[in-house]
């Protein structure tokens, strides 16, 4: 009786085991298709792990893909490769319309990343991508209104506060533009930002 007890909790716990393997947590699926994925440059990259107890990057880069997919799939290459790179449990990927202006504010697609599917924290489930993307295009005068207009900011700033009246007045003189003009072409912009909309992960099934 007692060998039948033994043997009883010796395959108790074995079938445990395989129910945890089994049903349990699975590894992350296969990596998304990134079919579409242009070349990109890293603008900026930053370490922001303390006080959550995951290895968290944030990773700023420039592309010139310019459709909804081929920047929601540009961001996730860069995700990936970011995410092998340091191996980190979370990793974020922006794409700034300008290099040299950053992703602080403007960007064009944004790609959240966890392996383990926890997200930023590690408490969620199955969270393994996050991705949004517009397909707006800034042409050249609009590039050249939101350069300026980032650059000129802090000196129009006060309190919290920007005197956007009194900026556009000195960007018109300085670009050779009607006020008007210049904020017509910042809310080009602004409406980028604005249009940031879902990108559905559909998993890569030629991956392993």
């Amino acid at each position: 009786m007692t060998r039948y007890l033994f043997m009883l909790c010796l395959s108790v716990i074995f079938l445990a085991g395989l129910g945890r393997e089994t049903f349990g947590e699975q590894p992350s699926p296969p990596l998304p298709d990134t079919a579409e994925a242009h070349p990109y440059i890293v603008v900026a990259q930053e370490d922001f792990s303390a006080g959550y107890g995951r290895t968290r990057k944030d990773l700023c880069i420039a592309s010139e893909a310019e459709s909804f997919t081929a920047r929601a799939h540009t961001a996730i290459r860069a995700a990936v490769d970011l995410q092998q790179k340091t191996g980190a449990d979370y990793v974020q990927v922006a794409i700034t319309p300008i290099a040299d202006i950053g992703c602080d504010d403007y960007f064009t697609a944004i790609a959240e990343y966890s392996p383990d599917g926890g997200g930023v924290t590690g408490e969620t489930k199955h969270q393994y991508w996050q991705i949004k993307a517009t397909d707006i295009v800034l042409d050249i005068e609009e590039r050249l209104v939101l350069k300026a207009w980032q650059e000129a900011k802090p000196d129009f700033e006060a309190g919290g506060e920007v005197d956007i009246e009194r900026m556009k007045r000195h960007l018109a003189r300085q670009l050779n533009l009607s006020p008007d003009e210049v904020e017509e072409y910042w809310l080009k912009s602004v409406e980028m930002g604005m249009t940031l909309r879902q990108y559905r992960v559909q998993e890569d099934t030629r991956r392993p």
